[in-house]
Parts: C-alpha cells; sequence; structure tokens
C-alpha cells in the first residue's frame, strides 16, 4: 500500500545518502593512510575519526546501514521477496563485522575508535541477523 511505497522510497533515499557518506569516509581514510607514510608530524592531538582505521571502519559502516536500509525497502516491498530480504540482511551483517575487522587490523584502531563505535559495533550484527531470521 502507500505506507510501503513510501517505507520502500524512504529506505532507497537513506541508503544513498548512507553510501555517499562512505565514499566520504574512504576519502578520508585514504588521507590518513597518506599522513602516516608521508611521516607527516600532526600537532596536538586528532579525532578519533581522523585515524584511518576509524574512518576506514566508519565507511564500512556506511556501508552496513546502506545494506541494511535496502533490506528493509526489500521487505516492504507490493511483493517483498522474504529470501532476498534476509540475503540482504546477511549481508548487512558481514560489512558490519568487516567494520569491526578493520578496526582490529589497525594500529590504532580500537583504541582511538569511539565507544559509541564499538558498541554498535556489537550490537549490529546481531540485530541484522535476527532480522534475517525473521525473514525466512
Amino acid at each position: 500500500g502507500v505506507e510501503g511505497a513510501a517505507a520502500v522510497e524512504a529506505a532507497r533515499a537513506a541508503s544513498a545518502a548512507l553510501r555517499r557518506a562512505a565514499g566520504i569516509w574512504e576519502a578520508v581514510s585514504r588521507a590518513g593512510h597518506e599522513a602516516v607514510a608521508s611521516d607527516a608530524n600532526l600537532c596536538g592531538e586528532r579525532s578519533a575519526e581522523a585515524y584511518a582505521g576509524v574512518a576506514e571502519a566508519m565507511s564500512a559502516v556506511a556501508l552496513a546501514d546502506a545494506q541494511a536500509a535496502v533490506a528493509l525497502a526489500a521487505e516492504h516491498r507490493a511483493t517483498p521477496s522474504r529470501a532476498l530480504a534476509a540475503k540482504l540482511h546477511r549481508g548487512a551483517a558481514q560489512l558490519y563485522d568487516g567494520a569491526s575487522d578493520a578496526l582490529r587490523a589497525a594500529s590504532r584502531g580500537l583504541e582511538a575508535a569511539p565507544s559509541a563505535l564499538l558498541y554498535y559495533l556489537r550490537l549490529a550484527p546481531s540485530l541484522t541477523m535476527a532480522r534475517a531470521r525473521r525473514c525466512l
């Protein structure tokens, strides 16, 4: 119905915005890697997001959130495909796991990451997997 169509359109818009955000975070990550590679002398303290590992994780989180939005849209379509929605939710969970892996792999990732991000990365994969199971 109308509510389902509005939900699908909102999810599409959110997904597009999140994919743009992922691209921005990817650029921040590259800049962080370049600063370390050039041995740049950064004065003062940097915000957590300025560390390449944290920015890389934020890019992965934005992609995972975009994927989760697409999965929710698939659930609200006029003719929903529950199997497709479940697969999209599982893919989002894998992207969240990739964000956690990026933080662990970065030399300053976990120690520089904001606690809210760490909490989100513990919660989001479980939530998306629960949504995947609900779809089946």
